[in-house]
Formats: C-alpha cells, sequence, structure tokens
C-alpha cells in the first residue's frame, strides 16, 4: 500500500460494507479509458465473487455474439458460418464478472462418436486478460468433460501464442490424426498446414 492510500481504501471498505456491490477507482487521466474502452484503467474492488463461469443463457446470446464478431473481427478467432455460429453459442460457456458483465467465451462442441469434446472459440475481452478469463474457461471445461466421462479434451488453433496457452494449461500437442476425422470436414488443404492440435487427456 503506498503512503496516502489508507484513507481511500477505509473509504471503499465502508461503501462496500454499507452495500455498495463494487467500486472502481482511477486516477483522473484514465478515466475515459476506464469508461469507454474494452482495455480499462485503475483497480476494482468487490465484496461478491469477482468471475464465475457458468452455461451461456438465451438471454446471454446477443452479447456472446458480439464478442465472437469482435473474435473474429481482431483476428483471434477464425471465421464461423452461421450454423457453425449457433453451435457455439448452443455450447457456449462464458465468464460472467458480477454475475452481469461477459468477459470472455468459449464452446464445448461434443464429439459423441470419439468420446470426446473440443474447446473453441475461446476469446476474452482484453481489459480482463489479466484477471486469467481464459484460463478459468479452460479449467471449466476440463471438469466439464470430466464429468461427462469423456476420453479428451481438444482444441485447435493457428497461433502460436495460442498453443503455449493451452500448454500452460496442461494441453499437449498432437497430430491431427489423434483428434476426431470430422473436426477437418470443412478444412481445405493450406488451412490443414497451418493448423496446431492439442489435447487434454482424461483417462489413463
Amino acid at each position: 500500500m503506498r503512503e496516502g492510500q489508507a484513507p481511500m481504501l477505509r473509504a471503499i471498505r465502508a461503501l462496500i460494507e454499507g452495500g455498495v456491490p463494487s467500486v472502481n477507482v482511477c486516477t483522473p487521466r484514465d478515466l475515459v479509458r476506464e469508461l469507454f474502452t474494452y482495455s480499462g484503467a485503475g483497480m476494482f474492488f468487490t465484496r461478491d465473487r469477482y468471475a464465475e463461469v457458468r452455461p451461456l443463457a438465451i438471454d446471454d446470446f446477443d452479447l456472446a455474439n458480439d464478442l465472437i464478431e469482435r473474435g473474429e473481427a481482431d483476428g483471434f478467432l477464425v471465421p464461423r458460418d452461421r450454423e457453425a455460429r449457433d453451435d457455439v453459442l448452443a455450447h457456449g460457456v462464458g465468464v460472467f464478472i458480477e454475475g452481469r458483465y461477459l468477459a470472455g467465451i468459449g464452446a464445448i462442441l461434443p464429439h459423441s462418436a470419439s468420446n470426446a469434446a473440443e474447446l473453441a472459440s475461446l476469446f476474452a475481452l482484453t481489459r480482463y486478460v489479466g484477471e486469467g478469463a481464459g484460463g478459468q474457461i479452460v479449467r471449466y471445461a476440463i471438469d466439464h468433460a470430466r464429468s461427462d466421462d469423456l476420453d479428451y479434451l481438444f482444441s485447435c488453433t493457428m497461433s502460436a501464442r495460442v498453443e503455449a496457452f493451452f500448454e500452460r494449461h496442461g494441453f499437449r500437442r498432437v497430430t491431427r490424426e489423434e483428434v476426431p476425422k470430422a473436426k477437418w470436414r470443412d478444412y481445405g488443404p493450406a488451412r490443414l498446414e497451418r493448423v496446431r492440435c492439442l489435447r487434454f487427456d482424461l483417462k489413463g
């Protein structure tokens, strides 16, 4: 704690104990960035659980779709057609901040014939990356796959950075032949050459 911050922290504590659900603190020069950008600034205080992962409800679909479009526009997600997008939403999960703000999404797509599932369309808003939004979804997906008694969970990416992210969460690099064949139905040769497959084994 920096010198002179004690009175501010006492005031924040009094607000939260008095019933205010959360308090954001930032400097005047960062106010515009905090209020009007996804990168954010400052510090957040809350009494309740900050982030929770849960399946998307129908009421969440519009927000989730907006997040997917942002991820595609920024080059983090591969564009999907309407049918594939609907499948992602139907099997989607989200990280919700304070139960209200959608910070990140992912989809747990079943591959029943292989007794496996794919973690797809994983994307988090920039301002929440430092909060571990993506990692929370990965852990949720692993627990979900384990509770469904699946053999493995897998994910595919074109990015070395995303590959490293999954490896930090216990996934290992595998060949295309070690994930369900159905995954490659709409992949062209050029895309197949670039894809990186990662797998988290749940048994053995």
